[in-house]
């Protein structure tokens, strides 16, 4: 359709000058139309400030100023040229009707640029007035264009001119770098509740370290390290997204880069870079592509504002000056700093994607050990079949075989490795009336979760080594504080339960993360035929944030269908 428009303009500008005016006024009319359109490309963006400001016409701003803005140009450009061009001149009749053609030609070419460029800036679906990219897998590589290609002629026109002798401090070739497919990029997934425009003071950046080389060895989400590509340079820059917006694609993120050696940060011309993806872990970029959505919620924000480290490929020799968000937001990006230098990670893991009760872990079967659902808070060892009503029924079924019987403050135990069997004839059923987890006494500041875990074999011992552990959003280990294991000793149903708060030989590191296994022996493998159940503890801080489970001798598992566990 944009190819059938542009062809309906050249040829009705062809037939109106060669029918009705001369060869002068035709190339008089092409350079009205040219000067026309710099004016516009020049005063557009102000002019649709001031309605935006006043929270009029926001979405149709822009393409309404540009529209109306070269229509008045060239009007009144148009009206000079019939004025002071004189009819009279002939150049011979080969050469009038040669030139009506070819500047009408120009002419044309001219105002089907103008046309697409209003078009691609208003807010309609993302493949008007032309697709430029594919809805689902855009790629700004490789774009798309209409017969001719008006529209990147006159935007190309208009960034070397402003990139020249006549650019001002701010150079529409740098803040605008790669106009076209800024805008068509900014126009995905309308329909998903996502906006053109953006409120004054939008996004933030750091006043310094807001950009440095990526870590070697850079993982993304998959476990995959990050490849290299050739002549670019992997560039982590950390943007902060107020509580002004809610949703937006990364396609209207892009970062401005223009060469070391250019000292005028915001003249001359430079290039746009958009995201790969965001850190989602210290060691791991979660992939995105340009049309993929982020929607963050109120509990995303800290005092206002969502720090996100995003991934960037700049080519080489070039580095970040400018931060463009949407059709109308630019932010200035302080000095580079060298890896070194780099601030500690802000990985990003929306509110929405977490679990907070329990969450299914995938299995890693090449594991001993390896955990199946992590849980907390209600779901605290709920399955398990150790129902304890309190301290006498615990102390009736703990044996004399205990290693270390319970030691109890108030009612809660805080340090014991037990062995407790039930009695003859009895068999172990789940209760919902399970109070044992009532019993466990934590650290001051501190949560327990229980870890659901395959049932090993039997035959041996398992050190506290071989145990899962779990991985934070920092990075940091969790090791357990304790167990809860039941199995078949001699057909008697035995219940080994290890657990440990503050005393005795847990420790905490430096990040308040349990640095040393308790136990560090699970000794019920080796004794029993079989073991029917097995559940580890940790006890974490509230607010950390759980990414992955990690097996003894494997890769962290991720949870099947949270992106992470918050410890509440």
């Amino acid at each position: 359709m944009a190819s059938i428009a542009i062809l309906i303009i050249i040829a009705g500008c062809i037939a109106l000058l060669y029918l009705k005016g001369t060869m002068l006024r035709a190339f008089a009319s092409f350079m009205a139309a040219v000067s026309a359109s710099i004016i516009t490309f020049a005063w557009f963006e102000p002019a649709a400030g001031l309605l935006i400001s006043q929270d009029t016409l926001t979405n149709w701003a822009q393409p309404l100023c540009f529209i109306v803005l070269f229509i008045i140009a060239f009007a009144i450009l148009q009206t000079l040229v019939i004025t002071l061009v004189p009819r009279t001149i002939d150049l011979g009749v080969n050469a009038e009707r040669a030139g009506r053609i070819v500047f009408g030609l120009l002419l044309g070419f001219v105002i089907s640029g103008v046309l697409l460029t209003a078009g691609a800036m208003a807010p309609l679906s993302a493949d008007s007035p032309y697709q430029r990219f594919e809805s689902s897998r855009p790629n700004p590589e490789n774009p798309k264009k209409p017969f001719l290609n008006p529209d990147g002629f006159i935007t190309r026109w208009f960034s070397i001119i402003s990139s020249g002798s006549l650019s001002g401090r701010n150079s529409f070739a740098v803040l605008h770098a790669g106009f076209l497919d800024q805008l068509y990029l900014n126009r995905l997934q309308l329909d998903k509740d996502v906006t053109i425009f953006a409120d004054s003071g939008t996004i933030k950046l750091p006043d310094k370290a807001a950009a440095w080389p990526a870590l070697e060895g850079l993982k993304d989400n998959k476990g995959s390290v990050l490849s290299s590509k050739t002549g670019y340079e992997l560039i982590m820059a950390r943007i902060g997204i107020t509580s002004r917006i809610k949703s937006f694609n990364t396609g209207q993120l892009r970062l401005i880069c223009k060469e070391k050696s250019d000292e005028q940060a915001l003249q001359g011309s430079a290039v746009s870079i958009y995201p790969i993806g965001y850190l989602q872990s210290p060691g791991r970029v979660r992939l995105t592509g340009l049309a993929d959505q982020i929607t963050l919620g109120p509990d995303d924000f800290k005092q206002g504002v969502r720090w996100i480290d995003f991934a960037f490929y700049v080519p080489t020799g070039y580095e970040p000056v400018v931060v463009g968000f949407k059709a109308n937001i630019i932010a200035k990006v302080p000095p580079m700093v060298s890896a070194d230098e780099a601030p500690a990670p802000e990985p990003l893991i929306r509110a929405a994607d977490y679990a907070t009760s329990s969450a299914r872990v995938t299995p890693v079967t090449s594991a001993k050990v390896y955990g199946l659902e992590l849980s907390a808070a209600d779901k605290f060892l709920q399955t398990a079949t150790s129902a304890v009503a309190d301290q006498n029924e615990w102390t009736t079924l703990q044996t004399q075989q205990s290693l270390m019987p319970a030691r109890f403050e108030q009612g809660q135990i805080i340090c014991v490795r037990a062995e407790m069997r039930l009695p003859a004839g009895q068999t172990a059923q789940p209760s919902g009336e399970n109070n044992l987890p009532r019993m466990l006494k934590p650290a001051a500041g501190y949560k327990l979760l229980s870890l659901k875990c395959n049932n090993p074999a039997a035959g041996s011992a398992i050190v506290g080594d071989q145990l899962p552990v779990l991985i934070d959003s920092t990075s940091a280990v969790h090791r357990p504080c304790g167990l809860l294991a039941a199995g078949k000793v001699n057909n008697i149903t035995t219940f080994e339960f290890d657990y440990c708060s503050q005393y005795g030989n847990i420790k905490f590191d430096k990040n308040g993360a349990v640095a040393k296994p308790f136990p560090d022996t699970m000794w019920l493998t080796e004794k029993a035929q079989s073991i029917s159940e097995l559940y580890i503890i940790y006890q974490v801080k509230p607010a950390t944030i759980i990414t992955s489970v990690r097996p003894a001798g494997a890769a962290g598992a991720k949870f099947e269908q949270s992106e992470a566990f918050l410890v509440k």
